[in-house]
């Protein structure tokens, strides 16, 4: 979204909700996840793995702060 878009935002929306943002982007070479080690956990439960290659990736932080700046420019000019 570029900031010609902001009619989308002009129609009444107070906030957005993101869901998962930490799971955009994962590694570009799809690895696949390490064992988590954690005692008690089994191979189907999430914790059995860390998810190092599928979660919270440089890409992430660098789209939010994207998002961001999009609305700290529609704000400015508001």
């Amino acid at each position: 979204m570029n900031i010609s878009e902001s009619e989308k935002i002009d129609k009444g929306v107070d906030g957005l909700r993101v869901d998962s943002v930490d799971y955009l982007y994962e590694n570009e070479e799809f690895f696949d996840e390490p064992p988590s080690h954690v005692d008690g956990v089994s191979a189907k439960e999430y914790a059995y793995l860390n998810h190092a290659y599928t979660r919270n990736q440089p890409k992430n932080i660098a789209l939010i702060q994207t998002w961001r700046e999009v609305f700290h420019q529609y704000l400015a000019i508001v």
